[in-house]
């Protein structure tokens, strides 16, 4: 028989004690866990790697949000002691946080098992503030547009940003 495997969308679980503090969110995949918290977005993958993406600047008082809620959950029944066992993580589409620079939030989701990353410009707002850092790579870099990331692991890819206003409902390319 063919066999065939089951590639899920990237879900986002609510941290209620299973990732470290300071996170948020998290999601888990077969080679990447990424974990999400107002200020910074860390990831593991490869057998080693972990990289770090921080917002330079942003507000510690950015408040986090939730969409797509999905109808699973996440349990973790790990040991023998029922006190350390976390039950009924909700898991979301996508997460992100209002107000992470002054008029700019972020907003984490998947596109298949890819992660990507908005930022909501509101008018009046200026993009401009909005800087990403990066620990834990060798080499950070723009490839025909898109960024790559590269780290002892392996490497991340994110596409070239696209700028657009939402004019009657219509998307319009800006530079």
């Amino acid at each position: 028989p063919e066999q065939t495997s089951v590639r899920l969308p990237l879900t986002f679980e609510s941290n209620l004690g299973q990732a470290p503090a300071g996170y948020d969110f998290l999601t888990r995949g077969k080679d990447l866990s990424l974990f999400l918290g107002a200020q910074r977005a860390t990831m593991e993958f490869g057998d080693s790697s972990v990289v770090s993406m921080r917002l330079e600047g942003a507000s510690d008082n950015a408040v986090s949000y939730t969409s797509g809620e999905n109808s699973g959950v996440v349990n973790y029944f790990v040991g023998n002691d029922p006190q350390k066992w976390i039950s009924g993580a909700p898991t979301h589409s996508s997460v992100g946080y209002h107000e992470v620079y002054r008029g700019v939030d972020v907003l984490y989701y998947g596109n298949g098992r890819q992660l990507e990353f908005d930022f909501m410009v509101a008018p009046a707002a200026t993009p401009e503030a909005i800087e990403l850092a990066f620990t834990g790579a060798e080499t950070v870099r723009i490839d025909d547009g898109d960024l790559v990331v590269e780290a002892p692991g392996g490497s991340l890819h994110w596409q070239q940003p696209v700028a657009y206003q939402q004019i009657d409902g219509v998307k319009r390319s800006v530079e």
